[in-house]
């Protein structure tokens, strides 16, 4: 029917005057027929203004963690998101320090022996993220508190890539190394304890290093550990750990032109190394296991080449784009079922090592080459002999599929088992299967759901604009305007930039900046803002800071300033949230922040006047009391703004000190949802009493709650007032929840297991 209408109205008026009496005179068929032919009043008119200059933010990183859940991305403004894959949505957000401080990422393996769990918490020591950037440092972060756990200077040089590797000690823990390939030209090694990076040994390659990697991600304790690093002048160096000592120096091969190599070519970047460890593996015996394994690298010139890292000999070589290949990616997977072609008669038993390699292109597209190594025991050439043989049979890498979901430049791959993951200059996050690249998943950098932290916030009844702003006012508004144009007069919108706010007024179809709040931070990045219903209060907050301003106008020299009630300087929050009635500040604050800092705001504030303390009672109460009571944490905090004081705060057990994701209120603020992703955990809490209202569910196979909303409403048949709950989980199930609504809040507590 739709169709038909759009037929109709690219006709001509003849024509279609034809048609309509065509289609009258034909008899009506209900299952065809449009319900209403006139337009009705459930219909909504859309207007579609773009005033806000979102600037997304390129991805610069990327390391899916081995449990196929947790996925961590750099953006090129600094900033780490951890997604959740099994619904594509953010978990938490830490903010960044500033352009290229996020330039790699990776997941530690702290126990690679351990089977991996979806369930997996980031309390165990798998869970441990480290990022490096062109600022020159290497950060470890605390993913509960989002700051710095540790952290170690490459001496002021800019950092390309990271690589690491496990070594298994006799009492069966594993000792972390970490290899940081520098713009100096040194190739450093460092080892990551609990607490701290502690420096190992550097060596000197001959032009500035791009990439890095180990010849095995697990050694035992005594076995022949090999580093390599890819340099700008086409060169690949491995070096021994142990005697410290280069193994290898590699010349990248020039490309060959009607079958002649020109010698003067243009030396190419090596971009990304892999060390091809499956098939060393596949052998199994001591001899091979310290023999150096195959190197692949992606170039500058668009071929991924295969080395013997022995002998430094050219095994395959592949011209995959004529432009450059950034990152390439490697992962082996056992198949014992498999068969292996032209298999002897006499084999006895076989086994089938599957090697992929996945590389991304400036051109937008992300290629996938495999390789299989066939091994099978067979017996001896004479039949009377019983010995046994072990055969083994290795293919070439072949192109087996590739897809171009990426508008622009893909910077950055990673692979597991299952899934791959690739991004780049068009700031979405692909995820699709490491064996089926149709079917992929487009992880949007506006998908926040779980996050607090969004970027747009909605002031919905401000009254201060017709004093400040020269609009009309409701007494003169036209009479043909809706009820939504009247209340859209009432509207701010708070826009949330890297370390600015913006506030936009729309008036009818033409927007206005009405100002540009530089918050501070110079450190971080702003993680989360906020502001109330009526306009009056404002906040921001990153992860080691919280300010809160009060709009202060002046309607006669119609001027809006900003009157800062406290500013916290050692502690951060994850949420802020304001009451429906702008008479409470909710925020969860979080568990640590470093000692520094605080003595060094103690020394200032020591030599303040006395005068000057007096007029900040408000922002000493509420500020020294966040900074100061750091092991006395509590996961909510209330703040009455009428009073400015602290009037409530929500301990709850089960959450200890893990980070708050989100926090959502109901309409008068007696209730308020929580979301740990930490402990696959979400709950709605009783504000006044502190207690847990209603623990919510798990989804189906263990899906973990990515976003809960609350909705009044009248119940039909008893007429009564009542709440709505709906939980939305990663595997796109919705539930939804209802309660009776009683305006006390005691006996509101009391009915609620109706």
């Amino acid at each position: 029917q739709k169709a038909l209408q759009l037929n109709l109205r690219s006709m001509s008026k003849d024509a279609s005057e034809k048609q309509q009496k065509a289609t009258d005179n034909k008899p009506k068929n209900k299952a065809l027929s449009p319900r209403k032919t006139k337009k009705s009043k459930n219909n909504v008119e859309v207007h579609v203004c773009r005033f806000i200059d979102y600037e997304p933010s390129a991805i610069c990183a990327a390391h899916l963690h081995r449990d196929n859940k947790h996925c961590a991305i750099g953006r090129h403004n600094g900033n780490i998101e951890i997604w959740d894959l099994s619904g594509s949505f953010i978990q938490r957000v830490i903010p960044g320090k500033g352009a290229n401080t996020a330039q790699c990422l990776l997941w530690i393996n702290s126990n690679p022996t351990a089977v991996t769990s979806s369930t997996a918490t980031t309390n165990d020591n798998r869970l441990r993220l480290v990022s490096c950037g062109l600022h020159g440092w290497i950060t470890e972060w605390n993913l509960e508190t989002l700051s710095v756990h540790s952290k170690i200077s490459c001496h002021g040089h800019a950092i390309w890539n990271l690589a690491q590797c496990a070594v298994r000690q006799e009492n069966g823990t594993y000792e972390i190394f970490i290899s940081a390939a520098c713009d100096d030209g040194k190739l450093r090694i460092y080892r990551l304890s609990k607490h701290e990076f502690i420096f190992q040994c550097e060596f000197t390659t001959s032009a500035r290093c791009l990439s890095t990697t180990w010849s095995r991600p697990v050694y035992a304790a005594h076995d022949r550990m090999l580093v390599y690093g890819g340099t700008s002048n086409g060169f690949i160096v491995g070096f021994d750990f142990q005697s410290r000592k280069q193994s290898v120096n590699i010349v990248v091969t020039p490309p060959a032109v009607g079958h002649v190599r020109r010698k003067s070519a243009v030396k190419p970047l090596i971009w990304s190394l892999c060390s091809l460890y499956g098939s060393v593996a596949l052998s199994g015996d001591d001899v091979s296991a310290n023999k150096p394994p195959q190197i692949a690298c992606s170039t500058s010139r668009g071929n991924i080449d295969v080395y013997d890292a022995e002998f430094g000999t050219l095994i395959q070589s592949y011209n995959a784009a004529k432009n450059e290949i950034f990152s390439l990616q490697y992962m082996c997977v056992t198949d014992a079922k498999s068969s292996a072609p032209s298999q002897p008669a006499q084999a006895q038993s076989q086994q089938q090592l599957v090697e992929v390699l996945v590389a991304g292109c400036v051109d937008g597209r992300v290629f996938q080459f495999t390789r299989k190594n066939y091994q099978y025991e067979q017996l001896g050439h004479d039949a009377r002999d019983m010995l046994v043989e072990s055969v083994t049979k290795q293919t070439e890498f072949v192109q087996t599929g590739y897809h171009r979901y990426h508008t622009h430049d893909v910077n950055v791959v990673s692979i597991t088992q299952d899934k791959v993951v690739s991004g780049g200059v068009d700031c979405q996050l692909i995820a699709c299967s490491t064996t089926d690249f149709w079917t992929h998943y487009i992880c949007s950098p506006l998908a926040n759901s779980s996050s607090s932290a969004k970027l747009v916030q909605i002031a919905n009844d401000v009254p201060w604009i017709k004093d400040v702003l020269p609009v009309s006012s409701e007494a003169s508004a036209v009479e043909d305007d809706d009820e939504q144009s009247v209340k859209l007069r009432r509207k701010l919108f708070l826009y949330q930039k890297a370390r600015i706010l913006e506030l936009w007024y729309l008036h009818r179809t033409h927007p206005i900046k009405v100002m540009t709040i530089n918050v501070g931070f110079d450190a971080f990045n702003i993680l989360c803002s906020a502001i109330s219903n009526d306009g009056q209060w404002i906040a921001v907050a990153n992860n080691e800071c919280i300010k809160l301003w009060r709009v202060c106008v002046t309607a006669a020299a119609q001027t809006v300033k900003l009157e800062k009630i406290f500013e916290c300087h050692e502690r951060g929050c994850s949420t802020l949230t304001f009451s429906d009635d702008s008479k409470y500040l909710f925020l969860t604050p979080t568990a640590f922040c470093q000692a520094k800092k605080h003595q060094k705001r103690k020394k200032k504030t020591d030599d303040d006047d006395d005068d000057d303390k007096d007029d900040d009672d408000d922002e000493k109460t509420i500020a020294r009391f966040l900074d100061e009571n750091k092991d006395a944490n509590a996961n909510v905090v209330r703040i009455d703004l009428s009073t400015r004081q602290i009037n409530q705060m929500i301990k709850v057990p089960t959450v200890q000190q893990c980070l708050i994701s989100a926090l959502k209120l109901n309409h008068d603020a007696s209730l308020c949802s929580i979301i740990v992703p930490s402990l696959s955990y979400a709950a709605v809490i009783h504000v006044d009493s502190g207690r847990i209202f209603y623990e919510i569910p798990r989804g189906l196979q263990h899906s973990n709650v990515c976003c809960i909303e609350f909705q009044k409403n009248i119940n039909e048949k008893s007429q009564k007032e009542e709440e709505l709950l709906y939980v939305i989980y990663a595997n796109n199930m919705i539930k939804i929840f209802f309660y009776e609504y009683h305006a006390d809040t005691t006996q509101l507590y009391k009915a609620k297991n109706n």
